[in-house]
């Protein structure tokens, strides 16, 4: 028989064990003076269960004043000082000890699929075998941990419960205080949370758009999501502690995201003037001169390359075309608009890094624009052409791709069709490396620009979903962020002890219930449910 026993509210040390019974396992919740009526107690997923009686407490120094063979049928337990066992009537017994998990803190118990299924570890096993202690066995099937767990999280509420109901003595102030954060409450959410299924038009197009539509998501969401972290008796202590860490996780977020804003504003109105300059000069010496150059290089033969002549002519004069066409649109613009956009960004900052990042993803996604038409004519005409020499390959092999049955069939061409597409495939062979020097230039720089943007992407993911609230719990109170339970040894005052009334039988090593916080890796890149 196992007997889990509560390391705290406990205040008597005589009278009749209350709690619940499951199979040959018994969880004590506390010790009542009479056998008055004992209420029932919610459990998580399991509903309102009633306490019942367990059997007698007695205190070890008490116990010369009690009869022999008095209650042999009934379970007994002597207690210590400590309010802890030392001894029992079966010599069977196993005892394991917990700290009643507190819901006022959002503590709980929990079980993973890498919880042990055996309650010692192979140290405890050791010094079983030592003390002739019968604790290193599987637990049977109507035992089973699963099914305690519940329980165990319920006897902090369950104590409550005894205590309004008078069958204890009042505790101190403190845990009055915490005593009214158990019981329920009377307000509960009603309805889900919605959730954005897809990203909007404005957030697709516009990084600062998005990021203002969730925060607007975030402010209208708000009350209910505060409402979920209050204590409801429909909602289970491990969901009630998920939208908990979730609504704090998200005012943290926000409350550091402008404060870093507010630094960036003081630093973009600081350096002002000198920004834009400096933007001004980058823009054209690297985003128009240097691409103005490349393609001249590369229409001049670089490095031995012969590329088609007429080929690249025609693309170095409609690619500069391009950039000189942008290049003479904002750069007249440039000192007129850039301090606004500035002061923008500065006022963008004010509300969040966030919106200041946002707004920065924005301005180089319009200041590249020509850089990504090149990109999109050339990889265009790349893809085009090699969609064309695949279907030429075919004319040339004598097949064609029959879209029906999705498969390439041997075909018969005539003289006339075969010369014809030899012809064009020989063509578009020789001019697929300038086309491809021409796309691969601008692949690369889509790819550089891309970097950025992911870059500047991830840094508002990280202050908006970064888990900061979740980290500072796991230094601050490990115990509520559980990943499953482990067993240790400790042990019992009685081993100081001596001399035993008759039918008594020591307790020399207990287990005791140890709660295993998440890992910080666990924490940062949680698993998907």
């Amino acid at each position: 028989m196992r007997v889990y026993w509560p390391t705290s509210g406990v205040p008597l040390h005589n009278g009749q064990m209350v709690g619940w019974r499951l199979g040959r396992s018994i969880i004590v919740v506390s010790i009542v003076e009479d056998r008055s009526p004992v209420p029932q107690v919610n459990v998580d997923r399991g509903g309102n269960i009633q306490l019942e009686y367990l059997g007698n407490a007695l205190f070890f120094d008490s116990v010369a004043a009690e009869e022999p063979g008095e209650g042999l049928d009934t379970l007994r337990v002597w207690l210590d000082k400590a309010g802890l066992p030392v001894a029992t009537n079966d010599k069977s017994t196993q005892l394991i000890l917990y700290d009643p998990p507190d819901p006022c803190r959002l503590r709980f118990l929990r079980l993973t699929s890498q919880s042990p299924l055996v309650y010692p570890d192979a140290h405890a096993q050791t010094l079983a075998r030592q003390d002739m202690y019968s604790a290193v066995q599987r637990p049977r099937k109507e035992e089973d941990i699963t099914k305690v767990i519940p329980l165990l999280n319920a006897v902090r509420a369950a104590q409550v419960t005894l205590r309004s109901a008078g069958s204890l003595p009042p505790a101190d102030t403190e845990h009055s205080v915490r005593s009214r954060c158990v019981s329920p409450a009377p307000t509960s959410l009603e309805g889900p949370q919605s959730q954005p299924r897809s990203r909007s038009l404005v957030s697709k197009h516009s990084a600062l758009g998005g990021q203002i539509l969730l925060r607007a998501r975030q402010v209208y969401h708000s009350p209910k999501a505060f409402l979920k972290t209050r204590p409801d008796p429909a909602v289970s202590i491990a969901a009630r502690s998920k939208h908990y860490m979730a609504f704090w996780n998200t005012v943290w977020l926000v409350l550091n995201d402008l404060i870093l804003g507010y630094c960036a504003r003081q630093v973009i109105l600081y350096l002002a003037p000198r920004l834009c300059v400096l933007s001004k000069d980058f823009f054209t010496t690297y985003l128009v001169d240097t691409f103005l150059a490349i393609l001249q290089w590369l229409n001049d033969w670089p490095v031995g390359l012969k590329l088609n002549t007429p080929l690249s002519a025609f693309f170095c004069s409609s690619l500069s075309f391009l950039v000189q066409s942008w290049a003479d649109i904002v750069v007249p613009l440039w000192d007129n608009v850039v301090p606004i956009v500035l002061h923008m960004g500065a006022n963008a900052a004010s509300c969040g890094l966030t919106m200041a990042i946002a707004l920065a993803q924005d301005v180089l996604a319009l200041g590249t624009l020509h850089l990504h038409l090149c990109y999109a004519a050339t990889s265009t005409l790349c893809r085009w052409q090699l969609y064309s020499l695949r279907a030429l390959w075919n004319l040339f092999r004598g097949k064609r791709r029959n879209v029906l049955r999705q498969r390439t069939d041997s075909y018969a061409y005539d003289v006339d069709q075969l010369f014809l597409g030899t012809l064009l495939f020989t063509v578009s062979s020789f001019l697929l490396p300038t086309v491809a020097v021409y796309a691969g230039l601008f692949a690369a720089t889509r790819l550089v620009l891309y970097t950025v943007d992911r870059a500047l992407s991830y840094a508002i993911i990280a202050l908006n979903a970064f888990p900061l609230f979740g980290l500072m719990l796991r230094l601050k109170e490990p115990s509520r962020l559980p990943a499953g339970i482990n067993f240790s040894t400790k042990s019992s005052s009685s081993r100081g002890i001596t001399a035993y009334p008759p039918g008594a039988h020591p307790l020399h090593n207990v287990l005791q219930i140890c709660n295993s916080p998440r890992s910080v890796a666990d924490i940062l890149h949680p698993e998907t449910s």
